[in-house]
């Protein structure tokens, strides 16, 4: 299971979603449906932009802090635990 990071980031930058998507370019709906785990597929040159844009604007608040991927999505392992036989 795919689950979207991209609001905990946000709120670690005290970042909006409106302003994070009108500064950066983003349609503000697609955030939106970010954040909300509304997606159902996504472009891997969205989710570069988002990670570049994180970057930057943390570089422009002077935050020590560098973002990847997993700060837009990570994956959850969703099988069932295995038995110690």
């Amino acid at each position: 299971m795919i689950k979207v990071t991209l609001g905990e980031s946000l709120k670690e930058l005290a970042l909006t979603q409106h302003k994070f998507a009108v500064t950066y370019g983003f349609r503000p709906n697609t955030i939106n449906d970010f954040v909300n785990e509304n997606v159902k597929r996504a472009d891997f040159d969205t989710l570069d932009k988002m990670v570049n844009s994180l970057n930057h604007y943390a570089k422009k608040m002077k935050i020590q802090r560098h973002f990847t991927l997993s700060d837009v999505f990570i994956h959850v392992d969703e099988s069932p635990e295995e038995s110690n036989n």
